[in-house]
């Protein structure tokens, strides 16, 4: 067992009174564990002895994100080149370069919201990478939205394609199935499920159903038995 506390605070006084880990995540090469701090604005990176278990600092290689952007979630690309964080506050996606012996770089910051919508009360929650690496999906309360990004793998550039209503309030977390033929929208307030047929060639949604009949859903797990 080993505990790690994070101390520290952020400029949006609502959401960054103290810090907040909100998720943590494996480097793919296994040389780093990665904790988004949604109260600090940082990235807190740690080494781990795989013998015992036991966290210890990255001398070094925390990263200082933007004031008051509220990094919550993070996935890797398939070749772990690059990173890309769902920051909460901010409503967008902040891209980063990986080297493990550099660590992380920062290298773009993408509205994660449509541009035609105004409104400051968004945040981002969720984001989730194709195996392939060329489609990237990030969830947004407030707007409502599950948004698709077409990504560039050499560069890592992200480009808004669409932005797909999820069709009720607050989708705090969404599932790309395992076959990634489907993408499932969790809305906390509205207590229903979103479920979208994916086009593999495209990356487009299109929605086949609803489900209604979910206790205000907050997280989503796909059991599933390998053929």
């Amino acid at each position: 067992f080993c505990l790690r506390r994070h101390i520290g605070k952020g400029p949006v006084v609502k959401w960054q009174a103290s810090a907040h880990p909100a998720c943590t995540v494996f480097s793919p090469d296994g040389a780093y564990v990665i904790s988004c701090d949604l109260g600090m604005d940082k990235l807190l990176l740690y080494t781990m002895n795989y013998e015992s278990g036991k966290l210890h600092r990255a001398i070094g290689k925390n990263v200082t994100m933007p004031e008051g952007s509220g990094p919550c979630r993070l996935v890797f690309s398939p070749d772990g080149r690059f990173v890309y964080v769902a920051c909460a506050l901010s409503a967008e996606v902040i891209t980063l370069a990986y080297q493990k012996e550099a660590g992380l770089s920062l290298l773009e910051r993408t509205s994660a919201l449509s541009p035609e919508f105004s409104s400051d009360r968004t945040y981002t929650s969720d984001v989730h990478m194709t195996r392939g690496g060329r489609d990237l999906y990030v969830s947004n309360r407030g707007e409502d939205t599950v948004a698709h990004f077409r990504v560039d793998p050499q560069s890592g550039h992200i480009e808004l394609r669409k932005s797909y209503s999820t069709h009720g309030w607050y989708p705090k977390e969404f599932l790309l199935t395992h076959d990634e033929q489907f993408l499932i929208a969790a809305n906390l307030l509205s207590e229903n499920l979103a479920i979208f047929r994916r086009d593999a060639a495209t990356g487009a949604l299109t929605l086949t159903q609803e489900v209604s009949t979910v206790n205000a859903p907050s997280a989503l797990l796909e059991v599933y038995k390998e053929r």
